[in-house]
C-alpha cells in the first residue's frame, strides 16, 4: 500500500485501538524506509504519521481525558485564589466539558 493510502476519511472515526495500531504500524514503515533510504516514501509517512498523531489528539483516551481534568482544575484553583473570576468561569466551562468527554470516552472503552 502507498502511504497515501494511509489516510483517509474513515480513518477520523476510527476506535482509539485501530488509531494506535495504525500508528504504530506507521511507525514501523517509517523505519523501515529510513534503513532502505527511501526518503520519498518516509516524507509520505512522516505526513500520515502527523495526521494520525492529531486524529490521536483528537480521541483522548479516558485516562488523557482525566489528566487534562486535573490540570484544568489546578488552573481554576488558582484563577480563584488570584480572584481572576473571568477566568474561573472560562476554567470552569472547561472542566464541564472534559467530565462529559470524560463520560463518553469511557463508556466508548468499555465497549
Amino acid at each position: 500500500a502507498e502511504a497515501g493510502e494511509m489516510m483517509s476519511e474513515e480513518d477520523s472515526h476510527m476506535s482509539r485501538a485501530d488509531l494506535d495500531f495504525r500508528i504504530l504500524e506507521t511507525q514501523l514503515r517509517l523505519e523501515d524506509a529510513e534503513e532502505t533510504r527511501n526518503f520519498i516514501l518516509c516524507g509520505q509517512l512522516q505526513e500520515a504519521m502527523d495526521a494520525l498523531m492529531n486524529l490521536r489528539k483528537k480521541n483522548p483516551t479516558h485516562g488523557e481525558i482525566l489528566i487534562r481534568i486535573k490540570y484544568a482544575r489546578e488552573d481554576l484553583d488558582a484563577a480563584v485564589a488570584n480572584k481572576n473570576f473571568a477566568l474561573c468561569a472560562k476554567l470552569q466551562g472547561q472542566v464541564d466539558n472534559l467530565e462529559k468527554e470524560a463520560e463518553n470516552a469511557k463508556k466508548q472503552e468499555e465497549g
